[in-house]
């Protein structure tokens, strides 16, 4: 029957009930030949802006990029006018090395072909399947992704560096995975299993580390974070009056010593201040299912990703973009530029090899 519906002449809805169906039996045998051709019809329709991957021309020169931006179909470099595709996958975290070179997550599981269904259950899965990249700089050219590390759970939202120690956050366990100089991994339980907290952000300020916990619990809405020690004990859970809260862009302390930053309140299309509670909107990318994810600056502009994101993000009718990224003037607060990009952004970091005069 799937193969009869999958010959002719699909809208959006049949094919999301199609996707639904083969989600929730979570069928896998013949599943990439499905996809594909239901990929192809969609893009005759002008449903999907890409089926095939084109290939790419390394070393690519980023000189003239602000920022990198990680999506589930693609990492590429921004500018407010433009963008410029990097590399193909399914990436999530990200950040510098200490010679500012690349490092993204990937889960090549996923991203080895152009669409796969069974995500949600993927993602669950502890096969510790994910892979982070290196991608080296030099002189402003970039290079191919290479894999650096192996054996990274399969869903890591946030990745960090503390000298020579990387950090990534494992969202499915609510666990920090520290990944040391000779790639030793330790997996870090943060918060219970007893409830699920989505957990999708880390920062360190003062010694203290901080995680994003966007589900404070079943019966509320609010987002927060907790406050743990330098041995990964728990030492304070701080509200954060937003819904679906996702990273951490610190500004530093205020007069009276505490800690500020900016995050997004992803579900309500802002980025707001901790602890003033200030909000900014940012233009929605697309009409329905907006949400704002990534979070960077300059020294005039917020840069903040917006765009469609879920299980079936990819189905958006009349739309070539289901993502884009927003310079926000931190004078005015008001909309510079927004650049559209292909997929939603998930991570979102400044481009160190950026030459202001290009």
């Amino acid at each position: 029957m799937i193969w009869a519906v999958c010959d002719g002449a699909l809208n959006i809805e049949q094919i999301t009930n199609i996707i639904a169906t083969l989600d929730e039996l979570d069928i896998e045998d013949g599943l990439d030949d499905i996809v594909n051709n239901t990929v192809e019809r969609l893009s005759e329709q002008g449903f999907l802006h890409l089926t095939k991957h084109e290939p790419l021309d390394y070393p690519i020169d980023i000189t003239s990029y602000t920022h990198f931006v990680s999506t589930r179909g693609g990492l590429y470099a921004i500018t407010p006018e433009k963008f410029q595709r990097l590399a193909y996958g399914m990436f999530f975290g990200m950040c510098l090395d200490r010679d500012n070179n690349l490092l993204v997550f990937d889960y090549p599981h996923l991203s080895s072909s152009l669409w796969r269904i069974p995500f949600r259950q993927a993602k669950k899965a502890e096969t510790n399947e994910g892979v982070i990249h290196r991608l080296t700089v030099k002189g402003g050219y970039i290079d191919a992704p290479s894999r650096l590390i192996e054996g990274v759970a399969n869903n890591c939202h946030y990745l960090i560096r503390d000298n020579d120690d990387f950090y990534a956050v494992d969202t499915e366990r609510q666990a920090i995975i520290k990944i040391d100089a000779d790639k030793n991994k330790q997996w870090i339980r943060v918060f219970e299993e007893t409830e699920y907290h989505h957990i999708n952000a880390l920062g360190i300020s003062n010694g203290s580390w901080l995680v994003m916990k966007p589900k404070r619990s079943s019966a509320e809405i609010n987002s927060g974070f907790g406050v743990f020690n330098g041995q990964w004990q728990l030492i304070d859970e701080i509200d954060l009056p937003a819904q679906m809260a996702h990273d951490f862009l610190f500004t530093g302390t205020n007069h009276e010593g505490n800690l500020e930053f900016w995050y997004c309140d992803s579900n309500n299309n802002r980025i707001k201040h901790y602890p003033s509670h200030d909000a900014i909107m940012v233009k929605p990318c697309v009409e329905h299912n907006n949400t704002t994810r990534g979070l960077a600056d300059t020294d005039d502009c917020w840069v903040v990703g917006s765009g469609r994101y879920g299980t079936y993000y990819r189905f958006a009718p009349n739309s070539k973009y289901l993502g884009a990224v927003s310079y926000i003037d931190k004078h005015s607060r008001q909309l510079a530029a927004q650049v559209p990009i292909p997929e939603a952004p998930c991570c979102i970091v400044g481009n160190p090899w950026f030459a202001r005069s290009v």
